[in-house]
């Protein structure tokens, strides 16, 4: 469906009160109370009185039940499906029976859709209900989809990267000194220079990731000054990263749990202090901590939230599913997941 006229749809039938509408034969639709006479259709719309000849209009509906048709039992069966495909060991068989069960959600989609297109009045509200339903059960569908072909890729033959500029210990020199930091030549070659080597060293990747980031930024453009800039160089002076690749899933979650104690005793003292750079690495150390209750705890405490088993933040998880609805072209989905879940998440790259 394309997102213009999709958008275009909803503003021009938005502010009609009639429920009849005519599908023209070039795409639009028109809204409004439906007279034919003789080889004219008179179209009386909010904006006025509007005339086609009937060979311009494809059809006219008058019921949302002509478009809907049997759309409930089709989500039941597809719901049916999904439980079954859960079922069935991982493979070829279980991707086609997910993609057989996708197809029949995409078909239900379509028809509810295009409904609350036509029927936009407040009056077809349900259908915003029964469009969240599709969308939930597409979305497990999609994200068991996506976890098994990770999982593969997983498996697969890996390369070898080219060699950094930096080595990983100049790398970790240039992070936890703010005067090599200041210079934003050696910043770039650490941020390289992990972001390579992470693949070499997995005991550390979530660490390596969250230094690319911290480095992708100067201290002032993170705002860290005063006991910010003091509580981070604590970190960094901490006894887990004198030697980081010896880092066990143990120590990864002592350390998350000093951050977390950390970024509390600065909300305490200032409620405006800015934690997010150390809240970063706070993430990262989670990341490679023991999966248990304990984690998920911590992680709340960081600002994360657990989703189909990925933890992340509110704007990470919004994110993620928005570019997962455009990548696979179910524009709709996209528009209603953000005015529907994503829209109380304010913040730039969301919106």
């Amino acid at each position: 469906m394309n997102l213009g006229r999709f958008l275009g749809a909803l503003f021009l039938l938005s502010s009609t009160l009639a429920a009849d509408v005519a599908v023209l034969k070039d795409g639009a639709r028109v809204a409004g109370k439906i007279v034919e006479k003789g080889s004219v259709i008179e179209i009386t719309t909010d904006a006025g009185l509007r005339a086609y000849s009937k060979d311009e209009v494809e059809k006219i509906v008058k019921n949302p039940l002509d478009i809907l048709g049997d759309v409930e039992s089709v989500i039941a069966q597809a719901k049916i499906e999904y439980q079954k495909a859960l079922d069935l060991p991982d493979g070829p068989d279980k991707n086609a029976s997910l993609r057989e069960t996708i197809a029949k959600v995409d078909v239900a989609r379509a028809a509810i859709s295009t409904t609350r297109e036509l029927f936009p009045e407040d009056k077809y509200a349900d259908l915003d209900q029964k469009l969240m339903q599709v969308m939930q059960l597409k979305r497990l569908l999609r994200d068991r989809l996506h976890s098994e072909f990770a999982t593969r890729s997983s498996l697969s033959p890996t390369f070898s990267p080219s060699a950094p500029s930096a080595t990983l210990e100049e790398a970790f020199t240039t992070l936890f000194d703010p005067a090599r930091r200041s210079d934003v030549g050696k910043r770039a070659m650490a941020r390289e220079s992990f972001r390579i080597e992470r693949a070499n060293h997995p005991e550390i990747y979530e660490i390596a990731t969250a230094a690319m980031l911290f480095l992708s930024r100067s201290d002032a453009e993170w705002n860290l000054q005063g006991p910010s800039l003091v509580a981070i160089q604590d970190y960094f002076a901490q006894s887990w990263l004198k030697q980081p690749t010896s880092l066990t899933p143990v120590l990864h979650q002592a350390a998350a749990q000093w951050i977390i104690e950390r970024i509390a005793a600065l909300k305490k003292s200032d409620a405006k202090a800015q934690t997010d750079a150390i809240s970063l690495f706070g993430i990262g150390h989670l990341g490679q901590a023991p999966v248990g209750a304990e984690t998920d705890k911590r992680a709340r405490l960081l600002g994360l939230e657990l989703r189909n088993g990925i933890l992340g933040t509110p704007e990470g998880h919004a994110v993620r599913d928005l570019n997962a609805w455009i990548a696979g072209g179910d524009y709709d989905l996209a528009v209603f997941s953000f005015v529907k879940e994503y829209r109380t998440t304010d913040t730039p790259i969301v919106r």
